[in-house]
């Protein structure tokens, strides 16, 4: 794997993509682009999609990537799902809500833990960060800050 970074990688920039199946890279970016694994590993191609789904979960879930994590939108508490490349609800039919905070990594930082924004660089210049004790509270955390008001 190639060096770490503050922001969102593809999985060509992460791997040699010549030696991995368009399939697998296909299912990884859709993984690191929140799209639940039923969706991602459809079809005839199914088990190398999931394979690269798998693998992009595996570095979600250690903190190693970026990825875009569905928040609960507005008023309606459902995370929704990718359509048509964007986002969309069918519980308040709405379309096009995904806001560039959620592009997050998720990482144990002693027993706690961090969620940081894309572009994040340290605690005492970035403000995109929250901690929680469980991943929920962290998740929670950091949706709550960056739903607050901006002040003028």
């Amino acid at each position: 794997m190639k060096q770490q970074t503050n922001r969102i990688r593809m999985a060509n920039e992460i791997f040699d993509a010549s030696m991995l199946s368009g399939n697998f890279l296909g299912g990884f970016n859709s993984r690191v682009h929140g799209v639940e694994r039923h969706a991602a590993a459809d079809g005839p191609s199914r088990f190398e999609r999931g394979q690269g789904w798998d693998k992009a979960d595996e570095l979600v879930r250690t903190g190693q990537i970026y990825f875009i994590h569905p928040f609960p939108h507005g008023h309606c508490k459902q995370s929704g799902f990718v359509y048509g490349g964007t986002w969309a609800c069918n519980t308040c039919r709405t379309d096009g809500f995904q806001k560039p905070w959620w592009a997050i990594r998720v990482m144990k930082d002693g027993s706690a833990w961090c969620v940081t924004g894309e572009g994040f660089e340290d605690l005492q210049s970035s403000a995109n960060y929250a901690f929680g004790d469980t991943r929920e509270e962290a998740l929670s955390a950091y949706a709550e800050l960056m739903n607050q008001p901006v002040a003028a």
